[in-house]
C-alpha cells in the first residue's frame, strides 16, 4: 500500500478513529484534533516507508543502504506475493524460494529480523491455517524462524486467533485477539 495510506491506517489504529472517516475526511472536531496529534506522533516515529521497489535484488540493495544510513532494528515487507525476481517466467515455487532465501541471507548479513506478510491459499471450509499450507510455497516454511497466522472464521468476525505455528526461539501457542474492522486494529 502507498506510504500515505499506511500512515493513515496507522493513525486510525492508534487513535481509534475509523479509517473510513480519515479517508473520506468525515471527522468531527474532536476526531480531527486527535488525528492531527497522532499524525504528528506517527510522523516523528523512526519509520521509513518505501513503496516503489518490488524486485528482490532492489529490495536487498535498498535495505543495505537504509540500514547503513539509519538505525534500523527490523524490516517489514508487505507483501510477499508482490515481490518480483529477474526470471518472472519461473514457477511460483522457485520464485518464492529465491525470494525467501535472499531475505534470510539479508537478515543474517544485516543482523536484524525481517518480517514478511503473505496470504495463505486455503480451501473455503474456514479451517485454521497451518504449516502444511506453506509447504508448497517454496522455502517459506523451511527457512522461517517464526511463522504466525492470523485467522478469522469469516470476514465479519470481530475475534481473531493469532497462531504461533513455528517458533525456533520458544513455544508455539494460540491467542485470541479482538479485531476492529473500522480501525484495522488487533488487540488482546
Amino acid at each position: 500500500m502507498p506510504a500515505a495510506q499506511f500512515k493513515d491506517r496507522l493513525v486510525s489504529s492508534i487513535s481509534c478513529i475509523p479509517y473510513s472517516k480519515i479517508r473520506n475526511s468525515e471527522m468531527d472536531k474532536d476526531e480531527l484534533k486527535n488525528y492531527k496529534t497522532v499524525l504528528a506522533e506517527v510522523s516523528d516515529l523512526p519509520i521509513i516507508i518505501e513503496d516503489g521497489v518490488d524486485n528482490i535484488n532492489d529490495i536487498c540493495d535498498m535495505a543495505r543502504t537504509k540500514v547503513k544510513e539509519n538505525a534500523i532494528d527490523i524490516i517489514y515487507i508487505d507483501y510477499l506475493g508482490l515481490i518480483t525476481i529477474n526470471d518472472n517466467a519461473a514457477p511460483v515455487y522457485e520464485k518464492v524460494t529465491e525470494i525467501i532465501i535472499k531475505l534470510k541471507k539479508l537478515a543474517k548479513e544485516l543482523q536484524i529480523p525481517i518480517l514478511i506478510t503473505c496470504q495463505v491459499a486455503r480451501s473455503c471450509d474456514n479451517l485454521a491455517p497451518n504449516l502444511q499450507q506453506l509447504r508448497g510455497s517454496g522455502a517459506l516454511e523451511d527457512v522461517s524462524d517464526i511463522v504466525l497466522f492470523v485467522h478469522r472464521e469469516n470476514v465479519e468476525d470481530s475475534v481473531a486467533t493469532l497462531i504461533v505455528a513455528k517458533n525456533h526461539y520458544g513455544e508455539t501457542a494460540e491467542f485470541k485477539l479482538n479485531f476492529s474492522r473500522e480501525t484495522v486494529r488487533f488487540q488482546s
